[in-house]
């Protein structure tokens, strides 16, 4: 498989930026070299709402409490896990070379300022087919659901087919999931692709929904001739329904 022309998913790219993991961080950007990189606005979206929001989150706290073992008391009362992960990773990044408050407040401004730079860097960005208008913002976190100028509605309509056999292959593969929290995320997510493609403008009234497809959105704007790079192993159903090559890092 040719790997000159690569797409990135989300967890590519803030691995190579976030990862706990320094072996790892260093095998993405080994693999990354010399390549030619894209991702999709969607992708931007998505950092938006994760890592982006996260760092104000985190600034805030910093601004908030007298000392660090505060704000690590702050998150780890925080109810969702995955937000609670990504607000440990910020923090050990920004707390890396100092651990005096007001000089790690000086480094997170400093990344949130340089934030799309720091984690684009030599990756080149194409138009999402969804075509939101967060896309053309770095500071938006929510979308403006039934307000919102996307066309995700359009997309999901011109890809019915595509979402209902997808659908079907990852309730096949069920079976093969024990993790019980996998198994609800997954029944989720179908029940979400029943539900759109039956009234496609409910994934515009309910942008949870249009976010719990995200994968599926990402895969679709991969351009020809392009190999769409994931973390994520069920990329291979999404890919192999859409005609898509994967390449799993």
């Amino acid at each position: 498989m040719d790997l000159s022309n690569i797409f990135l998913d989300t967890c590519v790219i803030l691995d190579r930026e976030f990862s706990r993991d320094a072996e790892k961080t260093m095998r993405i950007e080994e693999f990354l070299a010399q390549k030619n990189k894209i991702t999709s606005t969607y992708v931007n979206i998505e950092l938006n709402k994760t890592y982006y929001k996260d760092s104000y989150t985190l600034y805030t706290m910093l601004e908030e409490q007298r000392d660090l073992d505060e704000v690590r008391k702050r998150i780890n009362e925080m109810p969702f896990h995955r937000e609670r992960e990504r607000l440990k990773l910020i923090l050990e990044r920004i707390t890396a070379d100092s651990f005096v408050l007001r000089e790690v407040r000086i480094s997170l401004k400093r990344i949130m300022k340089y934030y799309h730079t720091l984690l684009l860097r030599g990756i080149n960005i194409i138009p999402s087919k969804t075509r939101c208008e967060q896309c053309l913002s770095t500071n938006e976190f929510k979308c403006r659901g039934s307000y919102s100028i996307c066309r995700v509605d359009e997309v999901v309509e011109e890809n019915k087919p595509f979402f209902v056999v997808i659908s079907g292959k990852f309730l096949e593969d069920l079976q093969r999931i024990d993790d019980l929290q996998k198994k609800q995320t997954v029944m989720k997510i179908c029940g979400v692709i029943t539900e759109v493609t039956e009234a496609p403008i409910r994934i515009k009234q309910d942008p949870s929904k249009c976010f719990k497809l995200g994968d599926i959105l990402i895969a679709l704007d991969v351009p020809t001739d392009f190999i769409l790079v994931s973390e994520d192993s069920h990329f291979f159903i999404i890919c192999d329904v859409l005609h898509t090559p994967f390449w799993r890092i």
